[in-house]
Parts: C-alpha cells; sequence; structure tokens
C-alpha cells in the first residue's frame, strides 16, 4: 500500500485506518518507510522513492533506518499491518459457529467447523493421552544386602565351575 503525498489522493477506508497516524512530513521518507514495511529490501524502497544506483541505495537505505523518525515509523507500520490481519480467537470461533449454523453448508463442512471450534475452544484434544502407571521396587538396605550376597555367590559358583573343569 503506498501512500501520496496528498491526504484526498488516499483511498477512504486507508484513511479511516490512519485517522490517528500521523504521516512523516518528508513524503520520500513515508513512501520508503512504507515500501520498508510491506515487507521490501531497504535498498529497493530507497531506489523506489528517489533515483540512484544499487549500490549507493543499499548504504543510503541503512543510513535512512538509522533515523529514528524513520524507523519508527516503520514500525508502527509493520504493527498496524500486523493486528490487522491477525484474526482473534473471539472472531475465528464466530465465523466457525455461523459456518456450523448455516443450513446452506455442506453436512461435512458443518461438522468440520464443529470439531475446529471445539478445538479452538480447548475442548478437544487429538493427541492421545496415555497414563501409564510403574511399579518401584524398593531395596531397603537389608534387601540390598541381601542381593549381594546372592550376586557373589552366583559368581563364585561360576568361578569354581570353570576351575572344576
Amino acid at each position: 500500500m503506498l501512500v501520496q503525498s496528498n491526504p484526498r489522493q488516499i483511498p477512504r477506508a486507508d484513511r479511516r485506518q490512519r485517522k490517528n497516524a500521523v504521516l512523516m512530513k518528508n513524503p520520500r521518507w513515508e513512501r520508503f518507510a512504507q515500501l520498508v514495511a510491506s515487507g521490501q529490501s531497504g535498498a529497493a524502497g530507497y531506489q523506489a522513492c528517489y533515483p540512484v544506483a544499487k549500490a549507493s541505495a543499499e548504504a543510503a537505505a541503512s543510513r535512512l533506518l538509522r533515523n529514528v523518525t524513520v524507523s519508527a515509523r516503520v514500525a508502527e507500520l509493520r504493527k498496524a499491518s500486523a493486528t490487522m490481519n491477525t484474526l482473534t480467537v473471539q472472531r475465528r470461533r464466530e465465523l466457525l459457529s455461523a459456518m456450523a449454523e448455516d443450513p446452506n453448508e455442506k453436512t461435512a463442512n458443518r461438522i468440520k467447523a464443529i470439531e475446529l471450534d471445539a478445538k479452538l475452544a480447548g475442548e478437544l484434544n487429538d493427541k492421545p493421552q496415555i497414563n501409564v502407571a510403574v511399579a518401584v521396587n524398593v531395596l531397603t538396605p537389608e534387601r540390598q544386602k541381601n542381593l549381594q550376597a546372592r550376586t557373589l555367590a552366583s559368581i563364585e559358583r561360576r568361578k569354581q565351575a570353570q576351575i572344576g573343569n
């Protein structure tokens, strides 16, 4: 979305959205900030605003992005874009609810809408839950001595059997 320097040339929807936002005094800086915020590289944005070679555009864009006013404007535009493009969980649930209740919608789509709404509400978990009970034998000092004695006796018998052969 490019904004011209004359506010009357800005589409009405954009003017409403930008009511509280302040355009920068320098229209080239404003356009550069909008291009960078929309995802273009700094050099490409600079070249769109100023007629310069690519090598000097990279250096100049870097300097311009270090300008506090320009970097703040880029951050403001990115934040506005992110909030405009993100549906809230509540809005998603409203859309899914409307789809589930629409009699003109296919049954499979209605069922899928109900399922997705349940997932968003946290009522449905696709991951199986496995409960495991483990029995643990605790060795008391007495049992540990018994086990050691039996192990040593077993080892001694094997040694005797090997010597005897």
